[in-house]
């Protein structure tokens, strides 16, 4: 029950308060009203990554021990790289206003994730 319980509470540190930080922070402001772009780029995010990256990352590690496929395996992996870099980049982009506000965010995501892995750390079960 307890091993549950801290899963659970590790989960939400670890997945979902970090977005709702995110969101949260960036997603609204009150001088500029609602950030198309943030949004826009949130939305290309989670679309890129649910329906594409994360299938195919499966099916490259499975190729990749057979060997076979060798050209998409390749690619594959070079282009999580250059995606990785190029929505970074996009996001700075989109972010670049409130310093401060970047860097608060960053802290208490850093404050979550790591609470989650101590909670996670925590429900691990040694035998």
């Amino acid at each position: 029950m307890v091993k549950n319980s801290l899963n659970a509470v590790s989960i939400l540190f670890f997945k979902i308060l970090p977005i709702f930080i995110v969101l949260k922070n960036h997603l609204y402001n009150t001088q500029e009203g609602w950030n198309i772009h943030f949004i826009g780029w949130f939305l290309i995010v989670m679309i890129l990554y649910f329906a594409w990256f994360k299938p195919m990352a499966r099916k490259v590690h499975v190729w990749e021990i057979q060997d076979i496929n060798k050209l998409f395996v390749y690619n594959f992996q070079k282009l999580r790289v250059v995606l990785l870099f190029g929505l970074l980049w996009w996001l700075w982009i989109i972010l670049h206003q409130d310093y401060e506000l970047i860097k608060e965010t960053l802290f208490l995501v850093f404050l979550s994730v790591s609470m989650g892995w101590g909670f996670g750390f925590l429900a691990v079960k040694n035998k």
